[in-house]
């Protein structure tokens, strides 16, 4: 075991490399390696956990590229990958049905993590939207989810 600090000098550091360049194991030990590895020999056999099974697991929540929350739902109609976005699943939340594809949800404070529902407005399509985030001056809109869940109740 190394010393704690010491440090290999160049010259040190250039022999060892050298004296491992080319050294190729023989088919013989890489066999013996393989068998190693393999089934329950193998110090990680059945070790793998998925879901809330595994240690990294963080809630079935994680945040995309883009700054959307995506929440693990494979038994949803709408998933992607065994995952929704939270604004879409916080408004059918609140409207007790689902999102038509054609749908979308304008988060009014632009903030896409703030996924509450008096933040989010609900465009019957995404011309719509564009319409809307395309006028100068657009006016400041109010959470139009509590109409339509009281219109369809």
């Amino acid at each position: 075991m190394p010393k704690k600090g010491f440090k290999h000098s160049e010259e040190s550091k250039k022999k060892m490399s050298e004296s491992k360049t080319g050294f190729k194991h023989s088919e013989e030990t890489k066999r013996k390696i393989s068998e190693s590895l393999k089934g329950e020999k193998n110090s990680m056999y059945g070790v793998r956990k998925f879901g809330e099974d595994n240690p990294s697991w963080k809630g079935g929540r994680k945040k995309t590229g883009n700054g959307y929350i995506l929440l693990n739902m494979p038994e949803h109609p709408s998933a992607i990958n065994n995952y929704i976005y939270e604004h879409r699943y916080s408004t059918e939340c609140m409207l007790g049905r689902f999102l038509e594809s054609k749908e979308v949800i304008h988060h009014i404070d632009s903030d896409r993590k703030n996924n509450l529902p008096e933040n989010l407005y609900l465009f019957d399509t995404q011309a719509e939207h564009m319409n809307y985030e395309n006028l100068k001056n657009s006016p400041q809109l109010v959470s139009n989810l509590t109409e339509i869940s009281q219109v369809q109740s």
